[in-house]
């Protein structure tokens, strides 16, 4: 073969212009070994021209390359303290209506109790004269009323903020109960509001017959006694609740652990 000469490498090879060509590889010598490097290099050039030797070169070592998505770490973070604020927001929510089931159950405990240390036993009460006369104690009565009165709104209200449905069904048994009871609560100066909650009125629970509010508030069988027996089973619920919110309820990625009885949904932890 012919030496090939530059005017060779300005012509077009496979319709691409060589011109640039001669300039970097300069005159090649004669053979068929020559000849075909020189196809071979031309092949190289194209494909470096064309792009897709670098893309070949991204492929090749695109398994050794470690690309950090910062968007998506951005995103994962906001929904884990999302996550994490939910949680928390539940932690305060199921441990309030915890809380408050457990005072109002200290506040009938104070009323149902019977025997020698019941406050429905009558003492020796000093009079205002200075003698003492053995009476009902209706000033510790009705302060242990009232603070029954007030754990009770405390308690609807912790309900109603809980946003689980077992609390709020054991909740509305409650107030169903309490409504049934309203006449009878009425007749010692106990209201029932048309938000479930209630109030007292001092001067007519006081001027009220004390065996009316011993049968409400006094015994195992009472109003307060059963009040009592719905608080222990709203503490119960909240408390359980919790124990599934701080266990295996979220796993690191925001999700449901696989241990966690109700997962798949957020939803059915609020049962």
């Amino acid at each position: 073969m012919a030496n090939i000469s530059l005017s060779l490498m300005n012509q077009n090879f496979f319709g691409t212009s060589t011109s640039g060509v001669g300039s970097l590889f300069g005159s090649l010598g004669t053979g068929s070994s020559q000849g075909g490097s020189l196809t071979g290099l031309l092949s190289d050039y194209n494909s470096i021209r064309s792009g897709s030797y670098g893309k070949l070169l991204k492929t090749y070592y695109g398994g050794n390359r470690v690309d950090y998505d910062y968007s998506a770490k951005k995103n994962s973070d906001t929904n884990n303290k999302a996550n994490e604020a939910k949680k928390a927001d539940s932690n305060s929510q199921l441990a309030s209506t915890r809380d408050a089931a457990k005072e109002l159950k200290e506040s009938v405990s104070k009323l149902t109790t019977t025997g020698k240390d019941s406050l429905f036993n009558k003492k020796e009460i000093k009079q205002e004269d200075g003698t003492t006369k053995e009476d009902y104690d209706t000033d510790a009565i009705y302060k242990a009323v009232s603070e029954f009165v007030k754990d009770y709104n405390s308690m609807i209200d912790a309900a109603d903020k809980s946003g689980t449905f077992s609390i709020a069904s054991k909740a509305n048994g409650m107030t169903s109960l309490t409504r049934a009871m309203s006449k009878s609560l009425a007749k010692v100066g106990i209201t029932v509001g048309v938000d479930d909650k209630l109030s007292i009125d001092e001067k007519t629970f006081k001027d009220a017959e004390l065996y009316k509010v011993k049968s409400l508030f006094n015994g195992s069988t009472s109003y307060a006694a059963q009040i009592s027996t719905q608080a222990s089973g709203i503490a119960n619920t909240s408390s359980s609740k919790l124990a599934q919110l701080n266990g295996s309820m979220y796993n690191n990625y925001g999700s449901y652990g696989s241990s966690y009885a109700y997962s798949g949904s957020l939803y059915a932890s609020r049962f």
